[in-house]
């Protein structure tokens, strides 16, 4: 019996489907080129710190023999959405606020669950972004 059940594994084993993880290798060769740019040091700091976290978790990922295609494509998806912030630069929080200000205070009730999560999480990362640049305007920030 145990001789059929390693014959099993070994041939389950050999049917597991290859993770194609080349989309998630561009995405950290980007996110690496973004990271030595001279204008990344520029980037609010929230926003750096939410990328460098999604690019090591990214890296992770790619690294892990054994990553489920799932796996694989959050890890893209995060790095990219995150990646989109990268315009946000220290000093310069206009956009940020004049979206922030359109929202406050609006009803969510219309939206769809997905929606208003996406929309709820948004907020919550920008009231962050703005209440730490209040609190660096208020003396010099690195």
């Amino acid at each position: 019996m145990q001789k059929e059940s390693a014959a099993f594994t070994a041939v389950f084993e050999q049917e597991k489907e290859e993770v194609d993880k080349s989309h998630l290798k561009e995405a950290i060769r980007h996110a690496e080129e973004q990271m030595q740019d001279e204008k990344y040091q520029d980037v609010i700091p929230v926003v750096r710190e939410e990328y460098e976290e999604a690019y090591k978790n990214a890296k992770a990922i790619d690294e892990k023999p054994d990553a489920t295609s799932e796996e694989v494509e959050t890890a893209y998806k995060t790095l990219i959405e995150v990646g989109k912030r990268l315009t946000m630069y220290k000093g310069d929080l206009t956009e940020l606020q004049a979206a922030y200000d359109l929202y406050a205070g609006k009803d969510l009730s219309i939206y769809t669950q997905d929606s208003k999560t996406v929309l709820e999480e948004a907020f919550k990362r920008g009231g962050k972004s703005l209440k730490a640049w209040r609190k660096c305007s208020k003396r010099r920030c690195e």
